[in-house]
């Protein structure tokens, strides 16, 4: 089993807490598990014909097969994603708020717990998709997201642009400004 766990440079620190590259899984550890702690992680399978399954509920029986690429948000329970041997795996945890400072994108638009990464990003991440596959040197795959995500950045730093939006939308009530912003 490979692991490297990289943390981005500023400014995208800000935004991205660390990646994971993880292949080769050990068959003694069936599941993978990813706490309910009310962040948002961006999964890449990258082998292309892999097909993961996420297990939504603690008895298995709520699944959805994932292909590619998901973001998961908000959830009430751990989700379980089946470890397979043939898979290789980069996983990008944002932190509180970062997903939607870098993307604009809520975290209520990540219903249901798990969506296709390509649903929400856009044709911009398939580009990224087919350049992540085609690349075997982890080090490359890292500067590679580190790449697309710095195209969301601007000049403001992540406690401006949370200011920012609360600023321009501060009309609204608070449970939702909480719910857009990721933070209460």
């Amino acid at each position: 089993m490979k692991f490297h766990k990289h943390i981005p440079a500023y400014p995208l620190s800000e935004y991205i807490q660390h990646i994971v590259y993880v292949s080769g899984s050990n068959s003694s550890i069936p599941y993978i598990k990813e706490l309910p702690d009310k962040g948002v992680n961006l999964v890449i399978e990258l082998q292309e014909k892999t097909i993961n399954t996420a297990f939504l509920d603690s008895d298995l029986k709520e699944k959805k097969v994932m292909k590619n690429a998901w973001i998961s948000g908000l959830q009430a329970q751990a989700i379980l994603y089946q470890n397979k041997q043939d898979s290789s795996i980069l996983s990008v945890r944002f932190t509180t708020g970062g997903f939607y400072a870098l993307t604009k994108i809520p975290i209520t638009a990540i219903h249901p717990v798990c969506l296709e990464a390509e649903l929400l990003l856009g044709n911009s991440f398939k580009n990224l998709y087919q350049k992540l596959i085609n690349t075997n040197d982890v080090l490359q795959l890292f500067g590679h997201i580190e790449t697309y995500f710095l195209q969301y950045t601007s000049d403001l730093r992540f406690e401006d642009s949370l200011v920012k939006f609360i600023d321009k939308n501060i009309e609204k009530p608070i449970d939702w400004l909480i719910k857009k912003s990721g933070y209460s």
